[in-house]
């Protein structure tokens, strides 16, 4: 393969340390460059699952902000304090008021 040169045995050792140093560069530069992408990817997940999870909340806040609104699935307060009052005018022995007190006096 190589005689007895000691030009050409020079020759063929630099490019051999060439080459296997190119060589290893290239796996770690390569090594490196997939713990990166790894590590990305590891954040845009969490940065997607956090701003999921934001807007979950926010469409959760809009929703129960106001209970007492007129949306379909709102309280019905309007029986639950008729329901009260029954409740207490019963409890009372009272007579039930269909209609709440005028007040005649001016």
């Amino acid at each position: 393969m190589i005689e007895d040169n000691p030009k050409a045995w020079f020759t063929f050792i630099f490019q051999f340390h060439r080459r296997l140093s190119l060589c290893m560069l290239l796996v770690f530069r390569t090594n490196m460059a997939y713990g990166r992408r790894w590590e990305a990817r590891k954040l845009w997940g969490s940065l997607v699952n956090s701003s999921r999870s934001l807007a979950s909340l926010e469409l959760i806040a809009e929703e129960i902000e106001n209970p007492f609104g007129a949306d379909p699935n709102d309280l019905p307060l309007e029986s639950i304090c008729e329901t009260i009052r029954q409740s207490v005018v019963e409890i009372l022995g009272e007579a039930p008021v269909t209609a709440p007190l005028q007040n005649t006096t001016r």
